[in-house]
């Protein structure tokens, strides 16, 4: 078995982890993240902060919701 290894898991690195994962059973190879951070930070709402349009909450996610099992 192979496995393929993804160093950030901002944008691209989750992009290419959910297209791959469409593309290849684990009999054929594993998909492995690396990344310092746990949190995504959706930095267009930051913008929206200081108006209480959206909260820290709003804009904070855990990266895991956006990687694939």
């Amino acid at each position: 078995m192979k496995n393929i290894v993804i160093l950030g898991a901002g944008t691209a690195g989750t992009m290419l982890a959910n297209h791959l994962n469409h593309y290849l059973t684990v009999k054929d190879c594993g998909i492995t993240i690396i990344d310092e951070k746990e949190e995504h930070h959706y930095q267009p709402g930051y913008l929206f902060l200081p108006f209480d349009i959206y909260t820290p909450e709003d804009i904070i996610t855990s990266i895991k919701e956006f990687i694939p099992n």
